[in-house]
């Protein structure tokens, strides 16, 4: 499946993906068994590494960078954004570039959530 994502909320999201990238394996490995851990942490490494890609591929002028993303891809960035923007809202401290921040990745979660939709 081919999405089409602003490239400030392309790089939003993946500055929060590397951020998160030790927590989210802290989280598998108390939550998964060996194995679901280890394709767990796969999936969430490919997806980072598509949309690194992506963006990397993208000429600077380019407002929207296509992403090539597999259904699993998709799926799993959904559940990775509508959790950690759960726990992001429960910050109060949070200032006006961080505000931003969350905006960018709401837009690029309901996104997602139009694109899981339409590809079923």
């Amino acid at each position: 499946m081919i999405l089409n994502m602003p490239k400030a909320e392309l790089s939003i999201t993946l500055l929060h993906m590397s951020n998160m990238r030790k927590e989210v394996r802290k989280g598998f490995k108390r939550t998964y068994s060996k194995d679901e851990y280890k394709e767990k942490m796969q999936l969430f490494d490919d997806a980072k590494n598509v949309l690194e890609n992506a963006l990397e591929d993208s000429e600077e002028e380019q407002d929207l960078v296509a992403i090539h993303l597999t259904m699993p891809e998709l799926e799993f960035l959904n559940a990775f954004l509508e959790w950690y923007l759960s726990k992001l809202t429960t910050i109060d401290t949070v200032g006006s570039d961080g505000k931003k921040q969350i905006e960018l990745l709401n837009n690029t979660c309901q996104e997602l959530k139009n694109a899981v939709v339409a590809y079923a």
